[in-house]
């Protein structure tokens, strides 16, 4: 059965039509109903239960009332066909809405939020209990979604897309490093160095304050990498040995990140980076980027090696005539 009907219930909850209309419902414990039984759609729900989730501090009668006109309701808004009442259970029948939380691991879930964020049931004692229970089961899914979501604007180039899951991510879990990582990332490849390194400082400031924690290595050597540049392992200096004695090295310091505007190279920048991936498994690799003069090589190039460096690479760069 195709849905003909879509509940969106990752942030605040939305019932759609497949034209993307909005369906209003008058009483907030209505919508709580429908919304009970099309995320566990198929399933069949005893009439006592519907009752104690919703109506629990009212006597039986009324409270037998208030679910046959909640059905009533909902009959209107979904179809009668689509629900499945018998004399002590109801259920939705599958397939006739879809809920976003069975599509967490298609590979763009529109995610606007928690669970029914900012959706409350006054007097639903039981109601918000559930709520809260299916917001701890979905969260390592949201948050693994989001990094997922992530990465596949990463391997484009497309940072904007990274910034915005990013930090979603952030609002519901302040202490996500991937999260603060995709925010520094986001703001040094549009060149906003001095924000990057303040999510950088409010996440240690307090990951040390909340778990007397520090942020990983690989997330304090970015920040340093914004900030400076990363000091290199010294190696023996010929001209310096000659002069003032061996012993000595110098130091150099690896390039500062230098961000770079990439526009409409999604296909090549992909290519690019699958390739890195594939050096990260120690597979070797090498790429040749050919073009007529002035299509955008350079450019090219150096926003792709500016995301390895990013990511941990050492940078060697060589040029001849």
């Amino acid at each position: 059965m195709a849905p003909h009907l879509h509940l969106l219930s990752l942030g605040a909850p939305l019932l759609l039509t497949e034209a993307g209309d909005q369906i209003r419902f008058r009483t907030r414990k209505h919508f709580a109903l429908l919304i009970r039984l099309a995320v566990e759609a198929g399933r069949k729900f005893t009439r006592d239960y519907l009752m104690d989730l919703l109506w629990p501090d009212v006597p039986a009668v009324r409270a037998r009332h208030s679910l046959a006109q909640a059905l009533t309701v909902l009959r209107a808004k979904v179809g009668r066909e689509h629900l499945v009442i018998q004399r002590s259970s109801v259920g939705l029948a599958p397939g006739a809405v879809q809920a976003d939380v069975g599509t967490l691991d298609a590979d763009e879930p529109a995610i606007r939020g928690q669970f029914l964020d900012g959706f409350e049931v006054p007097g639903a004692v039981q109601f918000e209990q559930w709520k809260d229970e299916w917001r701890a089961k979905l969260m390592p899914r949201i948050r693994d979604s989001l990094v997922k979501q992530m990465d596949a604007g990463r391997r484009i180039g497309d940072f904007a897309a990274v910034e915005k899951h990013a930090q979603l991510l952030l609002e519901l879990d302040p202490l996500s490093e991937d999260a603060v990582r995709g925010v520094m990332e986001a703001r040094a490849w549009v060149g906003d160095r001095s924000n990057a390194l303040k999510a950088y400082a409010r996440f240690e400031a307090r990951l040390a304050e909340e778990l007397g924690a520090k942020p990983s290595a690989d997330l304090a050597r970015v920040a340093n990498l914004l900030r400076e540049g990363r000091r290199a392992t010294p190696r023996p200096d010929a001209g310096a040995a000659a002069g003032a004695g061996a012993g000595q090295v110098s130091e150099r310091r690896e390039r500062r990140f230098e961000a770079e505007t990439l526009i409409g190279r999604e296909n090549e920048f992909a290519r690019l980076y699958d390739a890195w991936l594939e050096v990260r498994r120690r597979e070797p690799r090498i790429i040749v980027v050919l073009g007529d003069p002035g299509v955008g090589k350079t450019t090219l190039v150096n926003a792709f090696v500016s995301t390895c460096q990013m990511e941990g690479a050492a940078i060697a760069r060589a040029q001849a005539y």
